[in-house]
């Protein structure tokens, strides 16, 4: 404890009274029960005697000349070093309801009448001597949580950028390979099983990250406006393939009623349908998979609300699947838990429905399941989604499907690829390219700096990790030089996708962020985005 009798560990009490007589009778049962005191005959000396040592508690009389026992305790709970000190009054007026509720409120926590009674006081000490260890100790906790939460942070977000490195290398050239028209039939099955492998190691990464944020209370919605009915035929486009080699069907069963342009986290949304559905593919060997999505026939289309219309869309996938035994549908959506036999507890790692069941709730649902065993099983969930009447300024497949038919012919620009690690510089160049592109590259921030002085450029894409200058700093340069010229677009890439991450390379006054592995889809959405 946190007094000047550290030699004794006995709790050290400032007592503050004017009467010689209170002072005596109370100092001495507190010395014969094992307790260090302090003595101060007025609220002032009480105060002096504050600025030298931190008793553990302070018995304060509430009569007082001067300065009274209410104003003294202002004083103490005011100072950062002793407004924590448990403080007890002393009153003479032992059924003043009013002078008690004042104490309180000024941050006094007890209250002893005259007169003095002894073990009242005891007792009375004690409970609060004790509150206020267990509250220590209980912050004490706090932070060793808090901090040791930080390192976690830190180091996932190290570890994070350290595999997804490796990961932008085998993904890259992988998907480079199997479109390449120079190699044969089995030379691109390989590659595809190595991007299909990587992949899946990507997104037990990913999961590991979510599942962190979530026990951060990190993750967070980013809500945008997109075309519902063409997310949702995309998301099935993605999966077709996997049902195709299994050779069972996957449906899209959409609602006419169902809302057109909606705000909502197009992402997140994605990964629960993406993980549901892939999860219903996966287990299912005959029949197939049907994602059905309708607006309920039991509510009303719209719901007013203070920031717009909502409307309620409720999405179900169905499959004619293994199922899951009635014992064990309360554990699927528990972290690592996996169910069902050893062959499908291997396909997984019990990580994808527990996130799902995180988003849903953050979007203010909640997953639900009903299956029959050997039948099959039906995961849905019902959201309120708001709706927008104007469409997205721009469609990022449209946006797609213009650039690779125009290629560059519409929207020439100069483009400087930033980045020191090789493989990553390689597989921007050729996603550029892909595009019609012809990008220029350097290795390091100095250089970025001096290409620029050697010729304008629309677009940079800008490495932050960078040995030497990093691109954070090299942003900041650039804004700074070209002030009162027109800086290009700087695009900031990173394998750390932890938000924090993302935030400070805009607060540098970075334009956008892609994140690694590399995709051609975010390509496409930069550069869709100039308008020239």
């Amino acid at each position: 404890m946190n007094s000047t009798t550290e030699n004794t560990n006995k709790p050290l009490i400032l007592i503050a009274d004017d009467n010689p007589n209170n002072i005596k009778v109370i100092t001495d049962f507190l010395k014969k029960s094992g307790y260090e005191t302090l003595v101060a005959t007025s609220g002032k000396f009480a105060l002096k005697i504050l600025e030298r040592t931190q008793p553990d508690l302070i018995l304060l009389d509430v009569v007082m000349p001067g300065m009274d026992g209410f104003e003294t305790c202002r004083q103490i709970k005011a100072g950062e070093k002793t407004k924590d000190i448990p403080v007890i009054f002393i009153s003479a007026i032992a059924d003043n309801t009013k002078e008690k509720i004042e104490g309180l409120k000024i941050g006094g926590v007890d209250y002893i009448s005259k007169p003095i009674i002894r073990e009242e006081v005891l007792a009375r000490i004690q409970v609060h001597l004790t509150l206020r260890k267990l509250t220590k100790e209980l912050t004490e906790a706090k932070e060793k949580a808090e901090a040791a939460n930080r390192s976690k942070s830190l180091f996932l977000a190290q570890m994070n950028h350290e595999l997804r490195s490796p990961m932008s290398a085998i993904l890259g050239f992988s998907d480079l390979i199997k479109r390449s028209n120079n190699i044969g039939s089995k030379e691109k099955d390989f590659a595809r099983n190595i991007h299909d492998a990587g992949s899946h190691l990507l997104n037990l990464i990913e999961n590991i990250l979510d599942v962190s944020k979530i026990e951060a209370g990190k993750m967070e919605l980013a809500p945008i406006d997109f075309h519902l009915p063409s997310f949702l035929k995309n998301i099935i486009q993605m999966l077709q393939l996997r049902a195709n080699e299994k050779q069972i069907y996957l449906n899209c069963e959409l609602d006419s009623n169902l809302p057109q342009i909606v705000e909502a986290d197009e992402q997140r949304l994605r990964q629960v349908l993406i993980n549901l559905l892939g999860n219903a593919v996966k287990f299912t060997e005959k029949g197939g998979v049907t994602l059905k999505v309708n607006v309920p026939e039991d509510s009303s289309c719209l719901i007013s609300s203070n920031s717009g219309e909502v409307c309620p869309v409720r999405f179900e996938i169905q499959d004619t699947g293994i199922g899951i035994a009635p014992e064990e549908l309360d554990q699927i959506f528990v972290p690592f838990e996996q169910v069902g036999e050893g062959r499908n507890k291997a396909q997984g790692t019990g990580l994808g429905l527990a996130i799902c069941q995180q988003i849903i709730a953050l979007m203010g649902s909640r997953v639900e399941v009903s299956s029959v065993l050997g039948e099959g099983s039906t995961f849905y969930f019902q959201i309120y989604l708001k709706e927008q009447k104007t469409a997205p300024t721009k469609n990022r497949d449209l946006i797609l499907e213009e650039v690779k038919e125009e290629r560059s012919e519409q929207a020439p620009l100069r483009i400087l690829i930033a980045e020191d690690y090789r493989v990553s510089q390689t597989i921007a160049k050729h996603l550029f390219k892909r595009l019609g592109y012809d990008a220029d590259t350097v290795a390091s921030g100095e250089e970025v700096l001096e290409a620029l002085r050697r010729q304008p450029y629309d677009l940079i894409l800008m490495d932050t990790h960078m040995k030497g200058m990093d691109g954070i700093e090299t942003t900041r340069r650039i804004l700074q030089e070209w002030q009162n010229s027109s800086p290009p677009r700087i695009i900031a890439t990173s394998a750390n996708v932890m938000a924090e991450h993302k935030e400070e390379c805009l607060a540098a006054g970075m334009d956008d962020f892609i994140g690694q592995p590399f995709e051609l889809e975010e390509f496409v959405r930069v550069v869709g985005s100039f308008n020239h």
